[in-house]
């Protein structure tokens, strides 16, 4: 599951920033794309979940997918709000640990050095 929701998400995340970067700019693209993967990630790494218990014996298939899928939908909707509200923090703060951020510092290099200090 860590890897439907983490590896997957991201190189999802890393292949659609591009074309939106170019409407929205940098900074829009990377927090939409970021917001509709986590969303994504939990809802994928759910239905494997409920894949793999239908597989080994333990639900049934139709009883695990709707309740994993439905419930990890409305907890992905809060995955993808704290992960812009997070993101939003590191970008303003510290940009450059941001891989997929290719944007412009957001701070002025002096209330950046003031930040970290």
């Amino acid at each position: 599951m860590a890897i439907v929701a983490g590896l997957l998400s991201y190189a999802l995340l890393k292949v659609m920033k591009k074309p939106l970067a170019k409407r929205l700019g940098e900074k829009a693209a990377l927090l939409s794309s970021a917001a509709v993967f986590a969303w994504l990630g939990i809802v994928l790494a759910s239905a494997a979940c409920a894949i793999e218990l239908s597989l080994s014996g333990t639900v049934p298939f139709h009883i695990a997918f709707p309740a994993m899928v439905g419930v990890h939908s409305l907890i992905g909707i809060g995955e993808g709000f704290i992960t812009v509200v997070v993101l939003s923090v590191v970008l303003q703060t510290r940009p450059d640990l941001v891989n997929a951020y290719q944007g412009p510092a957001l701070m002025p290099a002096g209330v950046a050095k003031e930040a970290q200090s």
